[in-house]
């Protein structure tokens, strides 16, 4: 495990030192630490299982840039890179399509945990909050959710995905109707979309601040990590009648490898990824590498 986590910072010196263009999507990188940070430590989490789910979320950003074939075998950067291309929320056009794309990452969300449970893999799980938090996250950052005004609408405040689907339904269909009245003025389409051929990234995203809507997108994704968060916790302890398991994710301290390394690695402050991420231009900016 230790090894791991070393070639882990490796990764991001090589991706943040080599010049590329390719534009990384999703919220900028710390505004993920951000959210992943502040929702586990409502919920009480440690230091540990923190620093574990934020190396977690850094996978989903990391394993996009091709570059990253320089520096592991390119085979497993093939698969990597096949894998997190769907994990973003991208390239969905509609609501059905999109809440098939939701219904199927909880799906998987939940069957994943439950191996990992069973295995009494507290690492494992905590890397699956990690990832699937930050899926949740880029959802409110590719989509025109924030644009629909669905907060109004529905009397919900910072709305969110599992907000409108079970407890206000027709407000999604009501807001999509809005704008199909207004010619669909929303970047030419008339209902819920992620980015994909029709809309670039550029156009939609809300990776930062000073982005259109970025403030409305935020908050969403802030309430709708700490829904996923409790959603997680009570698969757990409800489904899986393993309490004990989730109170050993609250108190979790790392022993599987060097725990100095982790911190120095994950440190919201002064760690690795957080100084390369800013030297780089990509912490809480426009996320352009090396352009």
């Amino acid at each position: 495990m230790k090894n791991k986590i070393f070639l882990f910072s490796l990764f991001f010196i090589f991706l943040l030192s080599l010049q590329f263009v390719k534009i990384a999507f999703g919220f900028s990188m710390g505004y993920h630490y951000d959210l992943i940070r502040e929702v586990m430590r409502k919920e009480g989490l440690s230091k540990g299982a923190i620093s574990v789910a934020l190396a977690g979320n850094s996978y989903v950003d990391i394993f996009q840039e091709d570059v990253v074939e320089y520096v592991i075998d390119d085979d497993f950067c093939r698969v990597s890179k096949r894998l997190v291309d769907f994990l973003h929320f991208d390239n969905l056009y509609g609501k059905d399509v999109i809440d098939r794309y939701w219904r199927q990452l909880i799906f998987n969300t939940y069957n994943a945990l439950r191996e990992k449970v069973e295995k009494n893999d507290k690492l494992g799980a905590l890397l699956i909050i990690g990832i699937s938090s930050h899926i949740v996250q880029d959802f409110y950052a590719h989509s025109n959710w924030a644009e629909l005004d669905l907060n109004t609408l529905s009397g919900i405040k910072d709305a969110t995905y599992f907000d409108i689907m079970y407890r206000s339904y027709n407000t999604l269909d009501k807001a999509i109707s809005n704008l199909k009245n207004l010619g669909g003025m929303y970047y030419g389409v008339s209902g819920l979309t992620t980015h994909w051929g029709k809309i670039s990234h550029d156009i939609l995203n809300k990776d930062h601040s000073g982005r259109p809507y970025f403030d409305w997108a935020y908050r969403s994704a802030y309430k709708g990590s700490l829904q996923w968060l409790r959603l997680i916790k009570k698969w757990i302890i409800e489904d899986f009648k393993k309490e004990t398991f989730w109170n050993s994710l609250i108190n979790y301290d790392f022993k599987e490898g060097n725990k100095k390394h982790l911190y120095t690695l994950t440190d919201f402050d002064e760690g690795t990824i957080r100084w390369l991420c800013t030297y780089g231009g990509a912490w809480k900016a426009p996320r352009i590498w090396g352009a």
